[in-house]
């Protein structure tokens, strides 16, 4: 799902994460557009912004854009919370989220399924909190 609010959220919750008062954005092209965008939804946020090779925005009134992005996201924040503070922990053995994750990637190595569940799980008491589809 790459869409504008959802690399907008993204980039926003990398900002909550890193608990920065504002920043620069650089962005290429589609990172450009984000950029864009996100400066003119949380300008609060934004320092300074380069866009290098950027094709354009949303087609909606100038004075109307931001607003609506911004909507996005917050909706989309709040829907994430929601689905978080709903979700069961999906708790396996190592050995048992392993070989699940192998069954499902027959054509992956042991090696490359091991560094996807390291990647993909967090320890927690009884195993591992899958966050991959097994």
């Amino acid at each position: 799902m790459f869409n504008s609010v959802f690399n907008i959220k993204l980039l926003l919750s990398a900002f909550s994460a890193l608990q920065w008062k504002r920043f620069s954005i650089i962005g290429h092209s589609m990172g450009g557009n984000v950029g864009g965008l996100f400066s003119a939804v949380f300008p609060e946020l934004v320092d300074s912004l380069v866009i290098l090779d950027s094709l354009g925005f949303l087609p909606t009134a100038q004075e109307e854009m931001a607003g609506i992005v911004r909507k996005g996201v917050e909706e989309l924040v709040q829907f994430e919370a929601e689905r978080e503070r709903g979700r069961r922990e999906k708790v396996y053995s190592y050995d048992s989220a392993l070989k699940r994750l192998q069954a499902a990637n027959p054509s992956l190595s042991e090696e490359s399924v091991a560094v996807l569940l390291e990647r993909g799980s967090t320890a927690v008491e009884g195993g591992k909190d899958v966050s991959l589809p097994l």
